[in-house]
């Protein structure tokens, strides 16, 4: 297991994560994510299903409550539907929504029959509770999964709860979303995976990207690309130190070697 960031093209993401980088599908990775994490994680799926609807995305939902907690329903909305092209029997505008009933004590105790997800029928919806669970106890919250998109073929396998491992983390979207390495971007022009702290383009490292001092002897602070600096000579390493940036090799006074 390596600590990382990972993102779903440029739109989901950058998270801290965990994961095994050889345990992948189709060549995709599977991270496992803090709480605290996940809550991130389902902040952003819910601003993209208000952007181009539930039906298009699958969204992640934090529940908390107490492990004294009484029994409590809730009801997550997936707002209107939209009808499929290949299907003229579907019904445009139906209201999507899931029931997530939790014995709280039982989910305390590491039973597995602590959650279950089903269709929001009108009896649980009668039992929905307002707001977060009562009680007194430790903290306790429970991480449930929608894809709405295929909450027609049934509620059992268009959602479920994501427990977390042994060591606290939640495995959200693995085997199944297209996670990736994010990158960061080394002033040399290198692009790096966030876990390779130092850049293999140069001897700059990540943590000292953040930081660039004022210099007036006239060299270009624009981000060059990779092979365009020059990382050996006493004058552009010197110039490192004093501004976190090598000379460029028209700028330095050493030639290229070739």
């Amino acid at each position: 297991m390596i600590e990382t960031r990972v993102c779903i093209d440029d739109d989901f993401g950058p998270f801290d994560c965990k994961l095994d980088p050889t345990n992948r599908w189709n060549g995709w990775l599977s991270p496992r994510f803090t709480l605290d994490t996940a809550r991130d994680v389902a902040a952003q799926t819910l601003r993209m299903a208000d952007e181009f609807g539930y039906d298009c995305v699958d969204t992640i939902h934090v529940i908390d409550g107490r492990a004294d907690s009484p029994d409590t329903v809730h009801i997550i909305e997936g707002g209107p539907s939209r009808r499929r092209e290949d299907d003229e029997d579907d019904e445009d505008g139906k209201n999507m929504a899931v029931a997530v009933r939790i014995n709280w004590r039982a989910l305390d105790r590491g039973t597995d029959e602590a959650t279950s997800v089903t269709h929001a029928t009108p009896e649980a919806r009668k039992a929905a509770h307002p707001g977060e669970p009562g009680g007194s106890g430790a903290a306790r919250a429970v991480v449930v999964h929608v894809r709405w998109q295929w909450l027609d073929e049934g509620s059992d396998t268009a959602a479920n709860v994501v427990a977390p491992g042994s060591d606290g983390l939640y495995s959200i979207g693995g085997w199944e979303w297209t996670w990736h390495f994010a990158s960061w971007w080394c002033a040399c022009g290198a692009g790096m995976d966030w876990h390779e702290f130092e850049c293999t383009g140069c001897e700059l490292n990540r943590e000292n990207q953040l930081e660039k001092k004022p210099c007036d002897c006239g060299c270009d602070p624009a981000q060059g690309v990779f092979g365009e600096y020059d990382l050996k000579s006493a004058q552009s390493r010197a110039h490192y130190t004093r501004t976190g940036r090598y000379l460029r090799w028209s700028e330095s006074d050493a030639q290229p070697t070739l």
